[in-house]
């Protein structure tokens, strides 16, 4: 029995000092964590990094891009023209009221009317 309580002893002395060296090694390493500081005196960017862009390909890219707007506003302004001739001949159906006339064609139409109106929506959106 006085083995047993005296290992006992130890094993807790064991935990405990774990314990304790746990807890001081957590405070030290919290207290050892590097601060950012910036620099105090600001500098002028690098030339280098500033004009390191070819000054003709950013006119390149400038013109492309302005190719690809026209272009867009090309394309909406096409599509515009069919949306609106579309939905004249639907009104002008509707207005006949023919009833020899299949719904098939006029829900067909009704479709592309709603699938161009959203191309132009998206299109517009982009610009």
């Amino acid at each position: 029995m006085p083995a047993l309580s005296s290992r006992l002893r130890s094993i807790r002395r064991l935990i405990a000092v774990a314990a304790v060296s746990y807890g001081l090694y957590y405070v030290a390493a919290a207290q050892n964590q590097q601060i950012y500081l910036p620099n105090p005196t600001p500098r002028d960017p690098d030339l280098h990094d500033k004009y390191k862009e070819d000054p003709l390909e950013k006119v390149r890219q400038q013109q492309a891009a302005q190719l690809r707007k026209a272009q867009v506003r090309q394309q909406v302004a096409a599509a515009t023209d069919r949306l609106v001739r579309l939905a004249q001949q639907l009104k002008d159906e509707m207005e006949k009221g023919d009833k020899g006339s299949p719904l098939s064609v006029s829900a067909q139409k009704a479709a592309e009317i709603e699938k161009l109106a959203k191309t132009v929506k998206n299109s517009m959106k982009s610009q």
